[in-house]
């Protein structure tokens, strides 16, 4: 308590706090430039502080409204940092029920825009990541993006496109994903694409006969969506250009 109230601003915001000043002291206990986590609510829970985890949720906010906790946004800046960066491996190795890797939400990713050499993307696994920045199609090197089992991926951007170098795209189990952009069949170096997307004519801007134009692919694995709508002729003129 002596370290929150040893400025008299910082005394006059603990004033401000609308709850019990125990939660105050419970950030006592850390020392300065410690991260905390949201699961510090059920300690406050725990200790008859809040009475369910809303509560909690509107006092974290409360307690970065008045500065007394920062938000942790240093992923960013920290990536910028680095510029000669050629491998980046935020996911997991491999999916299991037992390693669970989950963000507050996809902002971390805009420090990658600044990565003109990297060469290996891997966000799998990661929980929360609704959608990708259009700034990716900064990342003029990449060859590998790997986003298996990102299970909030909802959009991928039409940036996608100018990755021209990219020769790996793994969308697996990303169930959320409507479709895969437009312009996908430009991507002239790709070599392996898991997870292509077939869904309803009216859901599935690129079909799977857009692929024919990717002389380079090697291997394809497909998503067929419940409602998906598929035509012979489609895989017929995949066939033509094979």
């Amino acid at each position: 308590m002596k370290c929150l109230c040893e400025s008299y601003e910082s005394f006059l915001r603990l004033d401000e706090l609308k709850h019990d000043r125990g939660i105050c002291l419970s950030l006592a206990v850390f020392p300065n430039n410690a991260i905390l986590r949201k699961r510090l609510i059920y300690w406050w829970m725990g200790e008859g502080l809040v009475r369910h985890e809303e509560e909690g949720e509107r006092v974290f906010q409360e307690l970065l409204d008045l500065e007394l906790l920062i938000p942790h946004d240093k992923c960013p800046r920290w990536l910028a940092t680095l510029k000669t960066l050629a491998v980046l491996q935020l996911g997991h190795w491999q999916v299991s029920p037992t390693h669970h890797i989950a963000v507050r939400d996809e902002s971390f990713l805009k420090g990658l825009k600044t990565q003109k050499l990297l060469k290996y993307l891997s966000l799998r696994g990661i929980s929360r990541i609704t959608s990708l920045p259009d700034s990716i199609r900064e990342l003029a090197s990449l060859e590998i993006l790997n986003l298996k089992a990102c299970h909030n991926l909802e959009t991928l951007p039409a940036a996608i496109a100018s990755l021209k170098k990219l020769t790996h795209l793994d969308v697996s189990e990303c169930y959320l994903l409507e479709s895969l952009p437009t312009g996908l069949d430009k991507l002239t170096s790709l070599q392996i694409l898991k997870g292509f997307i077939i869904r309803s004519s009216q859901k599935t801007p690129i079909r799977i006969w857009h692929l024919r134009s990717l002389k380079n692919l090697k291997r394809l694995s497909i998503h067929i969506g419940s409602e998906a709508t598929i035509q012979g002729e489609e895989f017929e003129k995949l066939k033509e250009s094979a």
